[in-house]
């Protein structure tokens, strides 16, 4: 993973961070991180651990009144590559953990809902909402997956 900092601004790598998708087509990396308010830096992918899933209702009423994009929703956890051995060792998935795909559409569900096991896309008749996770991987390709203990 390599963060490509933002106006030069630097990341407090012992605070949490925000990370959402970028909306503009135009943007090279998939990621945004932002702290303390502000974008830090970009990311094509990422791992985060102690990980909560936030929404603003708000926005997202905004977005469907609106029909266009605007950043409401995001994940909040400690970058992976910050942290200690120790500190990493609690959100360690088991060898047994199965991960599971994970999504947000502020048209289908007001929450980040699970789409299934990782490799194994099934349809939900109701959406498992998820609001947190351990740890968090978010690829280059868009894909979110999560694991719980």
């Amino acid at each position: 993973m390599k963060i490509t900092p933002y106006k030069e601004r630097t990341l407090d790598e012992s605070k949490p961070v925000h990370v959402y998708r970028n909306l503009g087509n135009a943007v090279k990396e998939r990621y945004s991180i932002r702290q303390g308010g502000l974008v830090v830096g970009h990311a094509d992918e990422i791992t985060l651990a102690d990980c909560e899933f936030k929404v603003s209702e708000a926005g997202r009423i905004r977005v469907l009144r609106e029909g266009r994009k605007n950043v409401h929703a995001y994940i909040k956890g400690r970058i992976r590559e910050s942290m200690s051995f120790e500190e990493w060792r609690p959100f360690i998935p088991e060898p047994h953990t199965e991960w599971e795909q994970f999504r947000y559409d502020p048209r289908t569900v007001g929450a980040f809902y699970i789409l299934g096991k990782y490799g194994h896309h099934i349809s939900i008749p109701l959406p498992r909402i998820i609001g947190r996770a351990d740890v968090v991987q978010l690829e280059s390709d868009c894909k979110a997956y999560g694991a719980r203990r």
